[in-house]
C-alpha cells in the first residue's frame, strides 16, 4: 500500500480545497451562488471517497478481514475509524456530513444549500485529516 492508493481521494480534497477559497472569495458577490454550488459538488465528490478510502486503508493497511469491513454499516465503519485514529471527530459529525450530502441529491433548495455549505469547510478539515493519515500510516514504494 502507498501514497499513490489515494491519489483519487487527493485529488478530490485538492479540487474542493480550492472550491472553498473561491467560495469565500466570491462571497456577496454575483459569483456567489455558483462558487456555493461548485463547493457542494467537490464536497459530493470527496465525502462519496471517504468510505471507500476508509475501507482500503483497514483492509490493505492495517489487515482487517475484507469480508467483515464490507459487512459494516456506515456508522461502524466510521467509529472503526475513530477507534484507530483515522478521524478526528466521531459518528455524530460524520453524520451531519452524511446527512448534508443526502440532502445535495434529494431535497436540494437554497435553505438547503446555504446550510450545507456552512458544513463543508468542517467536512474538508476532517477529510484532509483522515487523509493524511492514512498516508502517514501506508507504507512507502
Amino acid at each position: 500500500m502507498s501514497e499513490v492508493t489515494f491519489k483519487s481521494f487527493a485529488s478530490a480534497l485538492e479540487a474542493l480545497r480550492k472550491a472553498i477559497a473561491l467560495f469565500e472569495e466570491h462571497r456577496g458577490g454575483e459569483l456567489y451562488v455558483s462558487m456555493r454550488n461548485s463547493m457542494i459538488l467537490e464536497f459530493e465528490i470527496s465525502f462519496g471517497l471517504c468510505r471507500t478510502m476508509i475501507e482500503r486503508c483497514l483492509v490493505d493497511v492495517d489487515g482487517d478481514d475484507p469480508l467483515e469491513i464490507e459487512e459494516m454499516s456506515y456508522a461502524e465503519v466510521i467509529r472503526t475509524a475513530n477507534e484507530r485514529g483515522l478521524v478526528r471527530v466521531d459518528w455524530e459529525m460524520w453524520s451531519q456530513f452524511r446527512q448534508a450530502r443526502n440532502l445535495t441529491a434529494h431535497a436540494y433548495s437554497e435553505p438547503k444549500a446555504e446550510e450545507i455549505a456552512l458544513l463543508v469547510p468542517k467536512f474538508y478539515i476532517e477529510a484532509k485529516y483522515l487523509y493524511d493519515k492514512m498516508v502517514g500510516r501506508a507504507p512507502s514504494i
